[in-house]
């Protein structure tokens, strides 16, 4: 592998309409070359002919680390701060938007050890390709209360994780972009928290993340016995997705 090279523009804008309210846009534009990017698990009679040769007949499948993606993330940052005066302290309103979009520029698809190999195998499957594009929030929106007066605070933020897309094990799965993938939509999370200055060093603060115990959408449970050992939920972040489990050993290497 090589260093990673990445290119960044930005354009930013600040605002105050008011002596209380200011805002703030940033736009920006992240280019990554060579980006290390795990393959896919490369399988095929040829790659356990060659396993075996070396000595490593219990394993069936190989992934590895390589600089496989060229990529350019375009995003937007909104934020918004407005303060006033309330019941004897002040109040803080807040709201951050973010939007962001990652292509691919460029995938490299094999690499001369594996054509040496199985030359009909590649990196970077069609389901890999489509959870790098799409398995990421392409949007969060938090939007926050902060109250502060003499001894006792209070602060309120609510968190909405924009909907995502992200290939499924299950076969009849609708097809999106010819992958069979499942959606899930936006969720929502709250946070409270409740503070008491014991002194101007000490503040003592009890509160929660994720108060309402909001989950995001399960993973679709596969028709199949192979196909449903394979299904896990997605994380509370949204950033999480589907996970294959094997029976069969496998191991991930690195391309020097």
């Amino acid at each position: 592998m090589k260093p990673e090279k990445s290119t960044n523009l930005s354009l930013g804008l600040a605002w105050k309409p008011a002596p209380a309210t200011s805002v703030t846009l940033d736009a920006y534009r992240i280019r990554i070359k060579d980006r290390i990017t795990r393959s896919s698990d490369l399988q095929s009679e040829a790659v356990t002919a060659y396993l075996a040769g070396i000595g490593r007949s219990d394993i069936q499948s190989v992934a590895y680390l390589a600089n496989l993606l060229d990529t350019s993330s375009d995003g937007l940052d909104a934020v918004l701060n407005h303060e006033l005066n309330l019941a004897g302290g002040k109040l803080n309103l807040n709201a951050a938007l973010n939007l962001n979009k990652t292509t691919l520029d460029k995938v490299r698809q094999s690499s001369a050890a594996l054509a040496a190999i199985d030359p009909s195998l590649t990196l970077l499957t069609d389901s890999s390709l489509f959870r790098i594009r799409n398995a990421s929030p392409s949007s969060k929106l938090i939007l926050g209360a902060d109250w502060q007066g003499a001894r006792w605070g209070v602060l309120a933020r609510a968190t909405r994780f924009g909907a995502l897309k992200d290939f499924s094990y299950d076969q009849e799965a609708p097809l999106i972009d010819g992958v069979h993938a499942q959606r899930f939509g936006a969720v929502w999370s709250l946070d409270l928290e409740a503070q008491y200055k014991l002194s101007k060093q000490l503040t003592l603060a009890l509160g929660g993340n994720n108060v309402l115990d909001q989950y995001p959408d399960r993973c679709a449970r596969p028709t199949t016995p192979v196909t449903a050992a394979r299904c896990r939920t997605t994380s509370s972040t949204r950033s999480a997705s589907t996970a294959p489990t094997s029976t069969a050993s496998s191991a991930i290497l690195f391309e020097h």
